[in-house]
């Protein structure tokens, strides 16, 4: 009966505390067995690495996703700004890429200011 007991059991070397015997880790922190530990620092690797690759791509659209929270005055102004910019550019016979997509991101947060206003009365009643 004894052993039963100690077998279900596994103390920490570092805080002396009882763990089950199926955790891999220790509430301080220890991991019981090393290639435990390597997965677990290889996953945090990965997922840094993940982290810092998507921080650089995002740093080149910082502008539009600020634009896309501008609810939806800014997003009527940011239609506004690309239809004068499309027309100015029609007139002068040139053709710009952005102010359509710019209309799009106008048109998105216009969306999205009027989705939270409409979530906002919900949770206000």
């Amino acid at each position: 009966m004894e052993n039963e007991e100690k077998s279900e059991f596994i103390k920490c070397p570092f805080c002396g505390k009882l763990n089950y015997s199926s955790l891999v880790r220790c509430t301080c922190g220890y991991y019981f067995k090393e290639e435990s530990y390597k997965s677990y620092r290889k996953n945090q690797d990965d997922i840094e690495d993940y982290n810092r690759k998507t921080d650089k791509m995002l740093k080149h659209f910082s502008m539009e996703r600020f634009l896309l929270k501008t609810g939806i005055i800014g997003g009527i102004l940011i239609m506004l700004v690309s239809c004068t910019w499309f027309y100015l550019a029609y007139e002068s016979n040139r053709f710009y890429i952005y102010p359509p997509i710019l209309f799009v991101i106008g048109l998105i947060a216009l969306m999205k200011g009027i989705i939270s206003r409409i979530k906002k009365k919900k949770t206000d009643l």
